[in-house]
């Protein structure tokens, strides 16, 4: 079952040369998370948009925490938000 999905690759779109990351997945067990579907955006360290995409907003952020990690990984990215019921992004972890 995919968990999390990136739709926007603001990278990728600003600058030539760098391949989009659009359509990227994040899977796992069927059954191993559940919530509701949330977007997300992910920043650098300078509060620099990098990607956007939906995920599951699990009670333990698991989901927001793998990906996350690979965005710090990939990206250096530092801060991931979620559009919470209220319609405002939230950094609930990074």
């Amino acid at each position: 079952m995919i968990v999390a999905k990136i739709e926007k690759d603001h990278i990728a779109d600003k600058f030539s040369g760098f391949e989009s990351l659009v359509g990227k997945e994040w899977e796992a067990n069927e059954g191993e998370y559940s919530g509701p579907n949330r977007h997300f955006r992910m920043y650098d360290d300078d509060g620099e948009l990098y990607y956007e995409g939906w995920l599951i907003d699990d009670d333990d952020a698991m989901v927001q925490s793998e990906v996350l990690r690979w965005g710090m990984w990939d990206s250096g990215c530092t801060t991931l938000k979620i559009l919470n019921n209220n319609n405002e992004w939230e950094q609930v972890i990074g």
